[in-house]
């Protein structure tokens, strides 16, 4: 069952559990009318709310959570539990803390790390070659035309864990 909730300080408008966000009947309205989200460039919903003739930019995900989600933690990440960013029903959505969120983001293979990542000058099996090598880190940065900085890291563990 969709449920309606009025956002702070902004009266005309209302969020519900499903993620849609409408305008309510006022005399200035007249009727309601559910907002069209926009698209974010960073894949995520969000509509415009106006007060006081001024157009401020709102976060879906974020106005559900805030409205439907108990914080007892005070935790300051919304993380999409499925994965999918354009589904900001109340029951897809959770408090997280940003390392929690990365990690599901890793875990669940949402985010582009490793071989993934579009500028990845690595392979896993490079990297794990690396990790076992007995060669200085000079001769393993030229072998693999990456800096010494990069092998450092990967022999420390710190990146390609």
């Amino acid at each position: 069952m969709e449920i309606w909730k009025t956002i702070n300080d902004y009266e005309q408008y209302q969020i519900s559990n499903f993620g849609n966000v409408k305008t309510i009947a006022n005399e200035a309205t007249r009727k309601e009318r559910l907002l069209k989200p926009l698209n974010h460039p960073k894949g995520y919903f969000r509509v415009g709310l106006w007060l006081n003739g001024k157009v401020k930019f709102h976060f879906i995900h974020r106005l559900v959570a805030i409205y439907f989600i108990d914080n007892p933690e005070n935790k300051q990440t919304i993380n999409h539990i499925n994965g999918d960013k354009f589904n900001n029903k109340s029951d897809n959505l959770e408090w997280n803390t940003y390392r929690e969120n990365m990690n599901h983001s890793v875990i669940n293979k949402l985010s582009s790390c490793g071989e993934r990542n579009g500028r990845a000058k690595l392979t896993q099996l490079q990297a794990e070659e690396i990790k076992q090598s007995s060669l200085s880190q000079r001769k393993l940065a030229y072998i693999y035309s990456v800096s010494q900085t990069s092998i450092g890291r990967i022999k420390q563990g710190k990146g390609w864990k």
